[in-house]
């Protein structure tokens, strides 16, 4: 579904109104010429754009053509897979089609498909009807409706395997509804766990998924890790998530244009490559992930080099990946030092330490920066609490006995460790000149929200 992006002459939105308005006086083949022609249209619409157009009169616009035998089902499953499509790449929400008429239209179909005897059932018919909905409804759908369509997208995925194109853009379709189920629901894992795990051990061997493919199934699978409370060990150990984040997005990376000057970004999103899409929503999924999940393995070492090398090649040329990059770093950094575990949090602050010596240091930079040190000083330069010394007994001999103490007094160390490294870091580089000046300069003295002015509370204080 990737085209180039024409420029229009007129308001994009009005064109897209115009041309579902024409669906309605052409014959079956020219509908079909008219809903490529729409699907090249929405490849250059934005979020805004698409939340506008995707209404309820719109859909019972489309609902009313079928009645009246304007537009066939066929067709119009087909404009509703193309719209899906970039509604969920653009991160678009619209809770309007599944309470329009031709959205019940679609569930009444799929209830009365998924009742047939086994051998009368239309399993495309059914499958289409299902990615449909599960794209455009933003999850919301009922219960029963959910256990069908999961079924029947997950059956697509585990029965397709070749890597021949047409195979891997159904199943593609297949998983990129799957990963638009909103979070908060609570999915019984009979439903999906095994079958997701045998499609992603299968991708692991064979490579079969395209990247859209993959980084769908990882969406939905961190969902269900966080709200479903799906076993952790399987994706992290069994399926090796951190792993194959830092594979994907160094793959990515060699497929993405860092050369372009950010003066060129006017209409950004019209020049963003599937790539570059991609890789923003892996950036979006990584940074939900590292604030829900604690990373504390080699793995997360090498995916932390990989963010790294990655925000310093998006600066001044993709500023939404370097923002996202910059967001993962200030997680690492404040959760390995709250961990004491800090395998990579001196490659992290050493980074940024020194992008925030740049004479022309990105604004972006400069507010995560005074974050990540306001937080870290809070961290390591934090006093321990004087312990009523009943208290303190009974916890020394509780740890005593449990083996505790001695882990106890590692991690102490692990974080005094850190806690010399950053703070001979910060003198090295100098970094109070640079606090002072970006006070000076960027905030001009004045008290910025959520931000003490004192500087004593952006340095790590021995």
């Amino acid at each position: 579904m990737q085209h180039k992006f024409k420029y229009q002459d007129i308001d994009i939105s009005e064109k897209f109104s115009r041309l579902i308005h024409e669906l309605e006086d052409r014959g079956e083949k020219e509908q079909i010429q008219k809903i490529e022609e729409i699907d090249r249209l929405m490849e250059g619409m934005d979020k805004e754009k698409l939340d506008s157009a995707f209404k309820e009169q719109l859909f019972s616009r489309m609902d009313k053509m079928i009645e009246e035998k304007k537009m066939s089902l066929e067709n119009t499953i087909a404009l509703l897979k193309h719209m899906g499509y970039w509604k969920v790449l653009n991160y678009s929400i619209s809770y309007d089609f599944i309470y329009s008429s031709l959205g019940k239209r679609f569930e009444r179909l799929i209830v009365e498909e998924e009742k047939k005897k086994e051998e009368e059932r239309n399993e495309k018919f059914l499958v289409d009807l299902c990615e449909c909905c599960m794209m455009l409804c933003d999850g919301y759908v009922s219960e029963e409706l959910l256990s069908i369509c999961m079924s029947c997208v997950l059956q697509v995925a585990l029965r397709k395997k070749e890597k021949n194109e047409e195979t891997q853009k159904e199943v593609e379709m297949a998983l990129l509804g799957l990963s638009d189920i909103r979070k908060h629901y609570h999915i019984d894992k009979e439903l999906y766990l095994r079958r997701m795990t045998e499609i992603m051990k299968c991708h692991h061997e064979n490579r079969n998924l395209t990247k859209l493919a993959c980084q769908s199934a990882w969406l939905f699978l961190i969902g269900r890790l966080v709200f479903d409370k799906c076993p952790k060990s399987i994706i992290v150990n069994e399926l090796h998530f951190v792993g194959e984040a830092t594979r994907e997005l160094e793959e990515l990376m060699k497929c993405v244009d860092w050369k372009r000057k950010e003066e060129e970004e006017e209409d950004e999103k019209r020049k963003e490559t599937k790539e570059t899409i991609i890789l923003d929503r892996w950036l979006n999924l990584l940074n939900f992930y590292s604030l829900k999940v604690q990373m504390q393995n080699d793995e997360c070492n090498k995916l932390t080099r990989c963010i790294i090398g990655l925000c310093g090649a998006a600066k001044g040329s993709h500023r939404r990946i370097f923002r996202k990059c910059l967001t993962f770093l200030f997680h690492i950094i404040l959760h390995e030092a709250e961990s004491s575990d800090c395998f990579l949090c001196e490659e992290a602050v050493d980074f940024i330490l020194e992008e925030m010596h740049q004479p022309t240091i990105n604004d972006e930079l400069l507010t995560r920066g005074r974050s990540v040190f306001y937080h870290l000083s809070r961290i390591l330069s934090r006093k321990k609490e004087k312990k009523n010394s009943l208290t303190w007994y009974v916890w020394f001999a509780w740890s005593w006995l449990n083996g505790k103490e001695k882990k106890e007094s590692e991690k102490a160390k692990k974080k005094m460790m850190l806690f010399r490294k950053v703070h001979e870091k910060t003198e090295e580089e100098g970094y109070e000149d640079i606090i002072v000046s970006f006070r000076k300069v960027a905030l001009g003295g004045a008290r910025v929200w959520g931000f003490s002015n004192d500087l004593s509370n952006y340095l790590i204080l021995l």
